[in-house]
């Protein structure tokens, strides 16, 4: 499986346009804006959108979405438990900057354990509430698109609205358990090659530092 990434407006959030090494599927994952941008991607590279995903229901992960689901007649995917965020500005945070909108409702609401394939290849839905209840990972055989549940050396802040930060922790463990091999695609920064590294740093952070919130 292969990931082409886009670092975009408004706070650097990864968009990913994700495809099988055989085949011309593709889905996005978090257009966070800049519909132009993403619609280059996947004309450059000849692929054929499958479906908008998610990882969760902010403002800075979503703003490009009904764009595209427009233009490419696709649905957009996400958790059962932010379908209301996509809907209302205050929940998405992006009242807080003082650009308010909303998307219109989501087209398919997944749960934990479904399945999004592309061509031959297969993502897991994993939910891995925390940062937002209905935050959720995308597990493949080689890759982990972690969203806003883990980063390079850190982890997702749970003082907004519907954060929580037990719940995070043991989204973290539940992670931890995974293929330590895998390549963590997260929200925001850097690729890091290795997950054990990542949740070695996590678990001994999350162990130590019960009131982290950023």
């Amino acid at each position: 499986m292969k990931a082409i990434t886009l670092s975009l407006p408004p706070i650097e959030t990864n968009c990913y346009v994700i495809f099988s090494k055989i085949g011309g599927e593709c889905i996005i994952v978090d257009p966070a804006s800049s519909f132009d941008k993403i619609k280059e991607i996947v004309s450059e590279n000849k692929l054929k959108p499958k479906c908008i995903f998610l990882t969760h229901g902010h403002f800075d992960h979503i703003g490009a979405s009904d764009e595209l689901r427009s233009f490419y007649d696709i649905p957009l995917l996400v958790h059962e438990f932010d379908s209301e965020m996509i809907l209302q500005p205050n929940l998405n945070c992006s009242s807080m900057m003082g650009t308010p909108f909303a998307l219109s409702p989501a087209d398919k609401l997944v749960i934990d354990g479904d399945e999004i394939h592309i061509d031959n290849e297969v993502l897991r839905v994993m939910h891995t509430p925390g940062h937002t209840p209905g935050s959720s990972v995308l597990v493949g055989s080689e890759e982990i698109f972690s969203g806003d549940t883990i980063f390079l050396n850190s982890y997702g802040r749970c003082d907004l609205p519907g954060g929580n930060f037990e719940k995070l922790k043991e989204s973290i463990f539940k992670i931890m358990a995974l293929n330590e091999k895998l390549k963590v695609y997260p929200g925001h920064g850097d690729t890091t090659d290795i997950l054990v590294k990542e949740c070695f740093i996590l678990e001994n952070d999350c162990i130590k530092n019960s009131d982290h919130l950023t």
